[in-house]
């Protein structure tokens, strides 16, 4: 604070006009004269120490205020600056939003033609469908080999156990059936030997009884004798002539139960080529299942385009620097617009020797020059890792050449307050410039300050981009 004091006018003496002063010196001065001039003396005396009392009183002020304040007029507003861009190339259908429009996080912002992109989803989505059926078809043929290779095997199987079954049990019927030849043909020789026996008897008692020896009917009994055993002899013939055919129709049951094993065999081996068959199938099923997978992802793919065709707002905020129209052929990652945040905070840049005493959660206040009228208040809220030049595109480097120091400027992150912020959103676009004073003797609490930065700084959902929202 400086005052101005404006000097003093001359009063113009009387002593320049000689006449008046013979006349002065003439006639004497009054005591009233001097004493008024008196008071005028004390009164100017009384006055230059009050105004070098309060010059002291404001100098001593001024120099507490400096000495608890930090201030730095190498400030600026910023903000997050969100670049629009699209993500596929297409032909813009529609603008929604102008220039400085405020829009609304997931606000539609730009239209782009929608028919090629319609039309690939249409074929990805006839594409997955065939790929679908073809593996439903394939499946349902995996479980109809199973259940027919299955099926022939267990029939192979019981046919094996039965022909197995069938040609021991045959095998015994053929040894009893040759047991039984042999026995027949044992009793057939001793019915040969009566029957020779008999006929030689036979002859005898026949010469005898034309001799006279022996009577009529001892040559007819041995007549009777030989009959009997010539009749045993031939049915013991048919005997041993069944017992033989029974082997050979035993034999002939034992090759034709060998055949049915052999016959079972076969079966099993197709039954075994069905289980390959079955396992071919499983293998093209599984490529069937990759064919379906393959036909989702460029399902998917396309349903993603065709939702690109719609670019939203990713953040709720002030639209600027618009450069797409109606009409234009966009590329991927082609900048459209900028979208700011309603959230901005200031970045004053104090010098290296300002910083020492200052920390985190110290009230700040701030003036935008664009408003000079406005005072905001603000807190720190954090420091920047480095200085600005450590950040610069060519960092100095004072390991060469001829040094000469220079003072560094730290930026230093200013959150505004809510209530301020809120009354000036629409006059506090980004880049303007400010002039900052922290108070370094002033600080919120650690709990007002986390309070503040979750306020001003809200988790942000991402847009899915296949029309779902956020």
């Amino acid at each position: 604070m400086s005052l101005q004091i404006r000097p003093t006018a001359v009063v113009k003496s009387e002593s320049s006009n000689p006449i008046r002063k013979e006349e002065a010196e003439s006639e004497p001065q009054p005591s009233a004269n001097r004493a008024k001039t008196k008071l005028s003396i004390s009164l100017s005396s009384a006055l230059s120490i009050a105004v070098v009392l309060v010059i002291t009183v404001v100098m001593i002020m001024r120099f507490l205020m400096t000495r608890a304040c930090e201030e730095t007029d190498d400030a600026y507003v910023t903000g997050h600056p969100h670049q629009i861009s699209a993500r596929i190339d297409n032909v813009v259908e529609s603008v929604l939003v102008d220039d400085n429009d405020h829009v609304e996080q997931g606000q539609l912002l730009i239209k782009l033609d929608r028919h090629d992109y319609a039309l690939e989803v249409a074929r990805a989505k006839a594409k997955l469908d065939m790929a679908i059926r073809e593996a439903t078809s394939s499946k349902t043929e995996i479980s109809y080999a199973h259940s027919s290779a299955d099926a022939e095997r267990s029939q192979a199987a019981g046919s094996i156990d039965a022909s197995y079954a069938a040609i021991a049990h045959q095998r015994s019927n053929l040894s009893d059936a040759i047991d039984q030849v042999s026995v027949a043909k044992s009793e057939l020789a001793e019915a040969e030997a009566k029957l020779t026996r008999a006929q030689l008897d036979c002859k005898r008692y026949t010469i005898l009884e034309e001799r006279g020896v022996v009577s009529t009917q001892q040559k007819e009994h041995a007549v009777s004798d030989f009959e009997v055993c010539k009749s045993a002899r031939d049915a013991l013939e048919k005997a041993v002539q069944q017992s033989i055919t029974r082997c050979e129709v035993i034999k002939s049951a034992v090759a034709e139960a060998r055949a049915r094993l052999k016959e079972s065999f076969g079966q099993d081996e197709k039954a075994r080529s069905l289980k390959l068959l079955t396992q071919v199938k499983e293998d093209r099923y599984t490529i069937t299942q990759a064919a379906v997978a393959e036909a989702e992802s460029e399902f998917d793919s396309a349903r993603l385009k065709l939702a690109y065709c719609n670019i939203y707002a990713p953040v709720s905020g002030r639209v600027g620097k618009r450069t797409v129209e109606v009409g234009h052929r966009i590329e991927p990652g082609q900048q459209l617009m900028h979208i700011v945040e309603d959230y901005v905070w200031v970045v004053a840049n104090f010098k290296e020797t300002q910083v020492r005493r200052m920390s985190a959660g110290q009230i700040a206040t701030i003036k935008i020059d664009s408003l000079p009228d406005k005072e905001l208040t603000g807190v720190v809220d954090s420091f920047s890792p480095g200085s600005g030049a450590s950040f610069a595109l060519l960092p100095p480097d004072n390991a060469i050449g001829n040094f000469t120091k220079i003072v560094q400027r730290v930026p230093v992150k200013i959150r505004l307050d809510r209530t301020s912020l809120d009354a000036l959103k629409a006059c506090l676009p980004v880049g303007l410039s400010a002039t900052v004073k922290v108070d370094t003797e002033h600080r919120v609490t650690e709990s007002q300050l986390l309070q503040l930065r979750e306020m001003d700084s809200p988790q942000k959902k991402i847009w899915d981009g296949d029309g779902k929202g956020f």
